[in-house]
């Protein structure tokens, strides 16, 4: 399998067939080896999808797929698709970001994540945005959430002033603070944990006076605010 080729005969595919994604998706993974004559070489490119991941979970690949197809069909003329992609995807590192957001969108653990996974795969290559550390951080940190996970997360970033996400905050210390947000305290700080193991949040010094990394204690990082930015560009 050619990975290069095989994202841009994908990408091709989906942003030209949007209306028929989900009915090939579905054909696609049903458990039968016989393609007919009308669909065999319409499901080509997405053949070469199944590649990428072990697990074919339906309504995610859906999802990831929309929103790709969404976000390259808005930021890519038909003309200028194929040489851009081609450009872009000159650079293993980026061939690598691709394949890794596809992989990561098919075994995720919500629907909403692989959606939220489609768009960024969109958003990159409409920028030819090169791989970046930050991006690489960002992707298994959508594989590992749920949704109530993303809902927490820009509740907390939302919440804080600029001023005061600068700072070490422990949920344990903010109970009636962050009584108006109506999240229990404790599925905050399970949110916060998940965040500070995937590194999209960070936590401050140990010693004498301070919480350093203590349960539920955190700080908001660049991660955490080009993490913020995605999900709210991408609007789902």
């Amino acid at each position: 399998m050619n990975d290069a080729k095989d994202i841009i005969a994908i990408t091709k595919f989906v942003t030209s067939e949007v209306a028929r994604i989900d009915d090939v998706v579905d054909y696609v993974l049903a458990p039968i080896n016989d393609y007919t004559d009308t669909l065999g070489d319409v499901v080509a490119p997405i053949r070469a999808l199944v590649g990428f991941h072990n697990l074919y979970r339906r309504l995610k690949l859906k999802s990831f797929l929309r929103k790709y197809a969404e976000r390259v069909r808005t930021g890519l003329s038909a003309a200028d698709l194929v040489p851009e992609l081609e450009k872009y995807l000159s650079k293993l590192k980026n061939v690598e970001l691709i394949a890794q957001i596809i992989d990561q969108a098919v075994t995720a653990k919500s629907v909403r994540c692989s959606g939220i996974l489609g768009f960024f795969a969109g958003d990159i290559l409409s920028n030819s945005t090169d791989a970046s550390y930050k991006d690489f951080l960002v992707i298994n940190g959508l594989s590992n959430l749920i949704d109530e996970d993303i809902d927490n997360f820009v509740s907390l970033y939302e919440h804080f002033s600029n001023e005061k996400r600068s700072k070490g905050l422990r949920i344990y210390d903010m109970k009636e603070e962050l009584k108006p947000l109506n999240i229990h305290p404790f599925q905050l700080e399970l949110t916060v944990e998940k965040l500070k193991a995937v590194l999209l949040l960070g936590f401050d010094v140990g010693g004498y006076g301070s919480v350093g990394n203590a349960w539920g204690a955190f700080t908001f990082n660049e991660n955490s605010d080009y993490f913020y930015s995605l999900i709210k560009k991408c609007a789902i």
